[in-house]
C-alpha cells in the first residue's frame, strides 16, 4: 500500500535515472513522443493557470520534473517533499533561483504554509500513490492556504467508485489483484502503477466537503484529445476556492 512510509522510497531506495522523465509510459499509452506529451501537460494545466505575480505551491516535486514550467512565471515558488532527498536536490538543481522555498513536510499537511497565502497549486505523479487519509488531509489543507478564487490543479487515480467495494480482492493472490485492477482501472495487462484506492468521486466528494468548486475532472486533452493518461485510468482535476 502506497502509505506515506512507503513513500519514503523515492528518498533514498529510487535511483532517478532522468529525474523523473523516466517515467514515459502515459505518452507511450496515447502514442505521442514523451517531450510532447510532457509539454502539452504543462501548456494545458500549468501556463493557461499561472501568472507572473502569483504566489505558487508545488507538492512532491521529486527531481523537478515539473518545477522548471512553474519557474517560467512565477514571483514565488514554495516546493513542499515528504522526502528530504528531493527537496536538497532541487536546491542543487535551481541554484540562480533566489525566490523559491523549500520544505520538507510531513507527507500530509501544509504547516509552513500561511493561510490565504497561494495562487496556484500543482501536484503530479504524487497523488496518485496517496492513501485516502493523506488525499483528503491535503485537499483540506487546500481550503486554509489557497486565496479566494486561488485553485488547485492535481493529478490522482480515477478508480472505478463502484469498484472500490471490491478492495478485499487485492488479499486474494494474483488472480483476485487481477480481477480488481481489471474492475477498477479496466487494465488486463501489466500492472496498476501503485496506484493508491480512490475515485474521482472521492476527489469531487472531499473537494466539495471543504468549499472547493470542482471546475473539471479529466483524462485526455489538446486538439481532438489527442494527450491522455488513460494507462492507470488516472484524471487530472481542477479545484477552485470560493
Amino acid at each position: 500500500m502506497p502509505t506515506i512510509k512507503a513513500n519514503k522510497i523515492w528518498d533514498t531506495q529510487y535511483n532517478w535515472t532522468l529525474d523523473g522523465d523516466e517515467w514515459s509510459n502515459q505518452a507511450a499509452y496515447c502514442k505521442k513522443p514523451y517531450k510532447e506529451w510532457r509539454d502539452s501537460i504543462a501548456k494545458e494545466f500549468i501556463c493557461k493557470n499561472i501568472r507572473n505575480n502569483f504566489n505558487i505551491l508545488e507538492i512532491a516535486p521529486g527531481h523537478g520534473r515539473w518545477t522548471k514550467f512553474l519557474l517560467k512565471k512565477y514571483s514565488n515558488l514554495t516546493l513542499v517533499d515528504l522526502n528530504r532527498e528531493c527537496i536538497e536536490f532541487c536546491k542543487k538543481k535551481f541554484p540562480a533561483c533566489k525566490n523559491i522555498k523549500y520544505i520538507v513536510n510531513d507527507g500530509k499537511t501544509l504547516t509552513a504554509i500561511k493561510n490565504d497565502s497561494i495562487d496556484f497549486i500543482w501536484s503530479y505523479d504524487s497523488f496518485v500513490h496517496m492513501e485516502k487519509d493523506v488525499v483528503e488531509s491535503y485537499i483540506k489543507e487546500f481550503f486554509r492556504v489557497l486565496k479566494k478564487g486561488g485553485v488547485a490543479i492535481i493529478h490522482h487515480p480515477g478508480r472505478n467508485n463502484v469498484a472500490l467495494r471490491f478492495k478485499f480482492l487485492k488479499n486474494l493472490g494474483i488472480l483476485g489483484n487481477k480481477i480488481y485492477q481489471i474492475i477498477s482501472i479496466n487494465k488486463f495487462f501489466g500492472d496498476d502503477g501503485w496506484r493508491s484506492d480512490i475515485s474521482k468521486y472521492f476527489i469531487k466528494k472531499i473537494a466539495e466537503k471543504n468549499d472547493l468548486r470542482v471546475e473539471y475532472q479529466i483524462n485526455c486533452w489538446g486538439e481532438n484529445n489527442a494527450y491522455n493518461i488513460k494507462l492507470f485510468n488516472d484524471s487530472i482535476s481542477k479545484l477552485t476556492k470560493r
